[in-house]
């Protein structure tokens, strides 16, 4: 049986936050690989953040464990993390939409994307899903909503959901304007901490 890399040409990736020496939430992130591993590996072995030898890693900051993975081969990288400065967003219609594998080709959003703007959101058949490194909270009234329809089931966005924290809700890009604002979440990235008014966003 040949190995089924061959059938999907593409690297898997995972993003770990390491902050103050610690790993965070590495058991999502341990499920998103065995996952990975059952439908893509399945002759091999998935294997398991925690046993990953690292060099020494400051005990304070926030730092990006990078890890780009096939079934048998891996490459892995240990940066600081910087929040990217968003300060305008526009919201794009992408019907065929699919990224529901954390995998290093991005085509799809590089064909999306608009350099007149920092970020894009992307529309399935008019409905709200992520933007192109995060998926989405919407913030009214109080509350924080999360799209329910997804591109990627982000470890953070899975985190926050089991901890009530944020709600799963329809948004249809109509709807968009009638929050407050909307914070971009990963697994690198809290809530509330990467946020832009509503106001900002363009419906193309």
């Amino acid at each position: 049986m040949k190995n089924s890399l061959e059938k999907y040409p593409f690297r898997f990736i995972e993003t770990v936050r390491i902050e103050n020496g610690i790993l965070c939430n590495f058991e999502s992130h341990n499920a998103r690989i065995a996952s990975t591993f059952a439908k893509y590996f399945p002759l091999s072995d998935p294997f398991v953040i925690k046993d990953i030898q690292l060099d020494s890693v400051p005990v304070k900051g926030k730092y990006k464990l990078r890890i780009v993975y096939s079934g048998d081969d891996r490459n892995i990288s240990v940066e600081k993390y910087a929040v990217k400065k968003i300060r305008s967003v526009l919201a794009v219609e992408c019907s065929d939409a699919e990224y529901s594998f954390k995998h290093e080709d991005r085509s799809l959003f590089s064909f999306l994307k608009n350099n007149d703007f920092d970020e894009i959101i992307v529309l399935k058949k008019g409905m709200v899903t992520d933007s192109s490194f995060s998926n989405l909270a919407f913030y009214d009234s109080g509350k924080w909503y999360t799209p329910e329809k997804f591109l990627l089931n982000g470890t953070m966005r899975q985190k926050l959901l089991a901890d009530k924290i944020i709600y799963e809700k329809k948004i249809p890009a109509e709807d968009i304007k009638k929050y407050e604002k909307i914070s971009f979440i990963n697994s690198m990235l809290d809530l509330g901490e990467s946020c832009i008014g509503t106001d900002k966003i363009v419906l193309n």
